[in-house]
């Protein structure tokens, strides 16, 4: 990200970004998830996302790492859900 600069990675992530933003929209159309903005909620989740990919790709036991991340992304999807 460094030598690229965030404008450059901003633009490669932009499908991935445009791709949560359409699924946050469906999932909220079929009453899914309680209505609420949709470009910040896919910013937020993009950004943990990421977040933990980092981690995992760092962590001394990836599999460990994934499995926590996962586990806890879930969680928080499922409480988005209930509410």
């Amino acid at each position: 990200p460094a030598a690229l600069g965030w404008e450059t990675i901003r633009e490669l992530e932009s499908g991935s970004l445009a791709l949560m933003e359409v699924a946050i929209q469906r999932a909220i159309d079929e009453g899914q998830i309680t209505p609420r903005p949709v470009r910040p909620l896919a910013h937020l989740l993009f950004g943990a996302i990421c977040e933990c990919a980092m981690v995992v790709a760092r962590a001394p036991n990836q599999r460990k790492a994934l499995r926590e991340g996962t586990d806890e992304l879930g969680r928080t999807l499922r409480a988005i859900a209930a509410e």
